[in-house]
């Protein structure tokens, strides 16, 4: 694909290689170049038909910005979620009867409220970065 080439060389300049780019991986393979999603786990994978029009309409730095964001926003709201939910056991626990082990429960139950927290607010905070640079206050 002719754009994966034009993003290769953008990225690295041609230096041979492969170039790793904000989830992306973008190599010669001895007869073209191609583009891999490494986001999500160790495996590589084809990137998906929505996400290739996105980098092919808007290249591949500001498209790979934009799919970043998205991404973040969905995180954020799928954590945001999460957290109300946890807020909820841990109201059911203290209104069941203490069996001796509610104290335990709910301290896990509150860390785990805070490690989502922290996530959060790093989505949310590179959320508003992309926002702010790109004007979309």
């Amino acid at each position: 694909m002719e754009h994966t080439r034009e993003w290769f060389f953008e990225l690295n300049g041609g230096t041979k290689g492969a170039v790793f780019y904000k989830g992306f991986k973008i190599y010669n393979d001895g007869e073209s170049y191609r583009i891999v999603d490494i986001r999500y786990n160790d495996f590589y994978q084809e990137v998906s038909e929505q996400n290739m029009s996105t980098l092919i309409e808007h290249g591949i730095v500001a498209g790979a910005s934009l799919i970043m964001y998205n991404r973040d926003l969905h995180r954020e709201r799928l954590l945001e979620n999460r957290i109300v939910q946890l807020q909820e056991q841990k109201d059911d626990i203290r209104q069941t009867k203490d069996d001796g082990k509610n104290e335990k429960r709910i301290k896990i139950l509150t860390d785990k409220i805070l490690d989502y927290v922290d996530l959060m607010f790093l989505y949310s905070h590179r959320a508003r970065q992309y926002e702010e640079r790109n004007g979309l206050y």
